[in-house]
């Protein structure tokens, strides 16, 4: 159990986004489905409660209520993982010649970058710098995405959409597929 609240630690301290970022988007409140996260992922201090270090996972992870639905459909289209519960999906791998992976189905071109945009997420959420930098550190030592806990997945997902909606990247549109019900669901999302 403690090498698990370790591992989770670590894997929290990694999920920051650039200061540059941090100004630029409210905290969302966790979605109602978010607060069902499994109790595997809830670090907890003896005595004290959740520690600072969840809440800024927690919090990095849930999903703003402008991209819920689109986040939602996405989900179950890639990998028929649900938003309320962070676990499924994990592991989905892609067996084709993209090798996409995990619960957004990220493709093997965002094994470097992605523990980078969660560090920074992290920060942004509360989480320290250092703390940060040892997840990030634990993720890019995993190099499959699939591996990764699916809370830091759901912080990356949020990392790569808020930074297309502040002109840094594609966002969202990784995730475009002509004909996809899901293309309805964006409406939110710049």
């Amino acid at each position: 159990m403690i090498r698990r609240i370790a591992t989770i630690a670590l894997l929290a301290a990694s999920l920051i986004v650039p200061a540059s970022l941090a100004h630029a988007e409210p905290r969302p409140t966790p979605h109602a489905s978010q607060a069902a996260s499994e109790p595997s992922w809830t670090l907890q201090r003896p005595g004290k409660g959740a520690s600072p270090q969840a809440a800024a996972v927690d919090a990095a992870a849930a999903i703003p209520d402008r991209w819920h639905a689109f986040a939602a459909c996405v989900l179950a289209r890639e990998s028929g993982g649900t938003l309320d519960r962070p676990q499924s999906g994990v592991g989905a791998l892609n067996s084709g010649a993209e090798s996409a992976a995990g619960r957004w189905q990220f493709l093997p071109s965002w094994r470097n970058g992605l523990p980078y945009m969660i560090r920074e997420r992290l920060i942004q959420f509360g989480m320290s710098s250092r703390d940060a930098t040892k997840v990030r550190k634990y993720l890019s030592g995993l190099w499959n995405i699939h591996r990764y806990p699916g809370i830091l997945q759901d912080v990356g997902f949020n990392a790569v959409v808020r930074a297309g909606e502040l002109g840094l990247g594609k966002g969202w549109r990784h995730w475009s597929l002509r004909g996809s019900r899901c293309e309805s669901y964006r409406a939110g999302i710049v």
